[in-house]
């Protein structure tokens, strides 16, 4: 009996490209009556050569088994526009590969990995969506896709575990559309499910509400976790991992070492704020034990959220103190890359996604494009020996038609009236 004649390869290729080609391995044996393929492709990450069995394949399957195992080697490759990328399964592998090239190991610039815990989430997160929701079309998703999808998930996992899942997804989405894959615009928030009797707020606190209800708790972990996330800015996730070798000092000053999905990075903090923290560690405490146990802190902003409840404070979260530590930065004029380094954001990130501009940031704004002298006005007070919210105070009470002014506050102003005569 004469031998199958064998098929010719079957290249791969994006535009002039080639990106991989599938060869024909075995003849048909007594099992199948198709041929054996492999694939064989240039590494993008390596550079080397490497081959994939595809397995016994008719010849109308080649070309897309070919396809959608180069997919799964890099997706991001085989279109630039997006065009390639039509559902949920296509977009979560090419925004996977992507985050894998920002991975602890890869060549990627410090302030773009990510830690290899925060990896590890992001797989599950796709696996679990994929197993449910891979033939989506991205063209026309709509909310009720989503709901469907996030109804299908809740039959399986837990109401954090969905929530995970669909903030992933909403990543990944938002990755797609800046390369052009065509998504519809969608209202993610109210697709989070309610947890444990309340929902995520989404409120940036006061520095004056955080120290009421820090002042008035009893101590205990929550109170150290509520210092220190207010303090740096932290994730809990970072706060609840510290150790008591992560707080630390040398000729610099006083640190903390902060490590989240972003990597490591330190913050700085006073002498007093050290001595607060150290305050709570027992005697006997190694450095490499933690701060916290983890388990009493899984929900460490549903209690914060009772706590301001039982003092009458309106609610927030770990998380608003981030945003709160944000803001703060930016309103007292730290540099866009300081702040992303201390709080471990991209400075594009940091502007998308946490500042929250008031109208006295907007008036005060115009000040300092229209004053020609606003340089000045810093070193001025302080070769006085004022803060810039004590000079406000000052100047509140001059304009206001204060009767009284204090022997400091009329030395200042008559210092300042020889100044501008001169």
């Amino acid at each position: 009996m004469p031998s199958p004649r064998r098929p010719d390869p079957v290249p791969l290729k994006a535009g002039s490209k080639t990106l991989a080609v599938a060869y024909p391995r075995r003849a048909p044996g007594t099992r199948s009556p198709h041929w054996s393929w492999r694939m064989a492709f240039k590494h993008p990450a390596t550079g080397g050569r490497e081959f994939r069995e595809l397995g016994r394949l008719s010849s109308d399957d080649v070309v897309q088994t070919l396809v959608d195992a180069y997919r799964k080697v890099d997706p991001s490759a085989i279109k630039e526009d997006g065009s390639h990328i039509k559902t949920v399964g296509d977009l979560l592998r090419a925004w996977f590969y992507w985050q894998e090239q920002r991975g602890p190991e890869s060549s990627a610039r410090p302030e773009n990995q990510i830690a290899e815990r925060t990896l590890i989430a992001y797989r599950t997160c796709a696996r679990q969506i994929l197993d449910l929701g891979e033939e989506i079309p991205l063209r026309n998703l709509s909310k009720q896709d989503l709901l469907s999808l996030r109804d299908r998930m809740a039959e399986v996992y837990a109401p954090r575990t969905v929530n995970a899942n669909i903030k992933a997804l909403r990543q990944a989405v938002l990755w797609g559309q800046e390369r052009g894959v065509q998504v519809p615009t969608l209202n993610w928030r109210t697709l989070r499910l309610r947890v444990n009797g309340y929902t995520n707020r989404h409120r940036t606190p006061t520095h004056e509400e955080v120290a009421k209800v820090y002042g008035s708790m009893r101590r205990c972990g929550l109170k150290l976790s509520l210092f220190i996330a207010w303090k740096t800015g932290a994730r809990i996730g970072e706060v609840s991992d510290l150790t008591w070798a992560d707080i630390w000092e040398d000729a610099d000053g006083a640190w903390v070492t902060l490590t989240g999905k972003t990597g490591s990075r330190r913050f700085p903090l006073t002498t007093g704020e050290v001595r607060e923290i150290r305050s709570y560690q027992s005697e006997g405490a190694r450095d490499e034990d933690r701060l916290f146990s983890r388990h009493n802190y899984k929900n460490a902003s549903g209690q914060l959220v009772e706590s301001c409840k039982l003092r009458g404070v309106e609610p927030f979260t770990m998380h608003g103190l981030r945003r709160l530590m944000t803001d703060t930065c930016l309103r007292r004029g730290v540099d866009i890359g300081c702040y992303a380094v201390l709080l471990g954001h991209s400075p594009a990130e940091a502007l998308k996604a946490y500042r929250q501009p008031t109208v006295d940031d907007l008036r005060g704004a115009l000040v300092k494009i229209r004053s020609k002298a606003q340089e000045g006005i810093l070193p001025f007070l302080a070769r006085r020996g004022l803060t810039e919210e004590e000079a406000i105070a000052l100047l509140g009470n001059v304009l206001e038609g204060a009767e009284e002014v204090e022997g400091t506050e009329l030395r200042v102003l008559k210092g300042s009236s020889r100044a501008g005569g001169a």
